[in-house]
């Protein structure tokens, strides 16, 4: 596979002088196309900002991100993502809250109406494009902000915690639903957790941040077989699995 994504010796600090914080010192990894890669490490590590700054919503201090091999100057359509605060506008409705990305780009009102449906349609929503977020449970809202990250196709989907908000059981119908979309488009998938077994049942590789200054203390490669969801409970059981889990746990005892 192709590198998609290379995040090169990138640093960033808040603010100045004697206040000065670094957040990221040096971080370099890359991300193969079409891969799910997770990224774990203390909170405050600056796994967010990391996030923030490959989806180009604030600059680095310091080194770069390449996408493709061309470095990135800002937001742009191939990648979207999604948080953990599902940000969805209340006055609107399913449909309206997935178009708005559309809607912004000056699509078409009924190209965009068609493509919402769709995407609607694929994280299994069908049924409730009428209701307001308000109406919906927190596991259908995510699904809307997942919805409304993919309805612009982009080539990198970078997920923030996306499921630390809701219920153990959701967040298990989640991440299920999650890798079945995943396995159909096979976007580029950058995932921010603190949870060590979704990131072992999701990633094909786990990236451990180290305590601030965050930097990359080292990477484990999960060598699972796919597609996971229809053997989970064997999965989750396994030696690879286990042993995975109590090397990573060792690893965050360090930081």
């Amino acid at each position: 596979m192709s590198t998609k994504v290379a995040v090169s010796n990138v640093s960033k600090t808040f603010g100045s002088n004697e206040s000065l914080v670094y957040a990221l010192k040096n971080i370099s990894f890359t991300v193969e196309e079409g891969s799910f890669v997770v990224i774990i490490g203390p909170s405050g590590c600056g796994k967010t900002s990391l996030l923030r700054i490959i989806d180009g919503l604030i600059p680095p201090n310091g080194g770069e991100v390449l996408i493709d091999g061309k470095p990135i100057s800002g937001p742009g359509p191939d990648r979207s993502i999604v948080f953990q605060n599902f940000r969805l506008l209340p006055w609107r409705k399913v449909l309206g809250n997935v178009e708005m990305g559309l809607e912004i780009s000056g699509t078409e009102k009924s190209q965009r109406r068609e493509r919402a449906k769709k995407v609607v349609d694929l994280v299994g929503l069908s049924g409730f494009e009428n209701h307001y977020p308000v109406e919906l449970s927190g596991g259908m809202q995510q699904r809307v902000g997942l919805a409304r990250a993919l309805v612009v196709n982009p080539a990198i989907l970078l997920m923030d915690e996306p499921f630390g908000s809701v219920d153990a059981q959701t967040r298990e119908q989640l991440q299920t639903e999650l890798l079945k979309l995943w396995s159909k488009t096979r976007k580029t998938v950058i995932f921010v957790t603190h949870d060590i077994d979704e990131a072992i049942y999701l990633g094909d590789k786990i990236i451990l941040i180290s305590s601030r200054p965050g930097m990359v203390h080292e990477t484990f490669t999960v060598d699972l077989p796919r597609p996971r969801w229809e053997r989970k409970a064997e999965i989750i059981e396994s030696t690879v699995f286990i042993n995975l889990k109590k090397k990573l746990w060792k690893a965050l005892g360090l930081l």
